[in-house]
């Protein structure tokens, strides 16, 4: 097999959105300190009486066995909605994977040195996402 010649790839960017971490600085502040974002899921989030969904034994279908996790929260008073090419009142009806995915996209070009609209980029450009449920 002939060798190929390496790709060209260049990280320019960096952005993440983590439970107790809306910036990269945040995070690295958490994780330097040694800080837990484990909490417990609040109600309105699942929208369900926790205390009946909780199993503390056996199994039942709809039911959970722990309800602490890591939950992104407080995340629609950063979000700005506008600058996507697309309405801003859509933009906000969207799922909460799709905005945080917007607000990383924009984040990471801007700590690359860029201030453009994400519809304006054109084919020369990528991105690398990942999402841990």
């Amino acid at each position: 097999m002939p060798n190929k010649p390496p790709l060209d790839i260049a990280i320019v960017g960096r952005s993440c959105l983590f439970p107790g971490a809306n910036s990269v600085k945040e995070y690295w502040e958490n994780t330097l300190a040694g800080s837990s974002q484990i909490s417990t899921v609040d109600s309105k989030r699942w929208g369900i009486n926790l205390e009946s969904a909780y199993l503390k034994g056996g199994y039942q279908a709809d039911h959970t066995y722990c309800p602490k996790g890591g939950y992104v929260t407080d995340f629609d008073k950063i979000f700005d909605a506008e600058g996507f090419n697309l309405p801003a009142s859509l933009v906000r009806k969207l799922g909460p994977v799709f905005r945080w995915t917007l607000h990383c996209g924009r984040a990471a070009l801007q700590d690359a040195g860029l201030d453009v609209n994400l519809g304006s980029l054109g084919d020369k450009s990528g991105i690398v996402m990942g999402n841990l449920s």
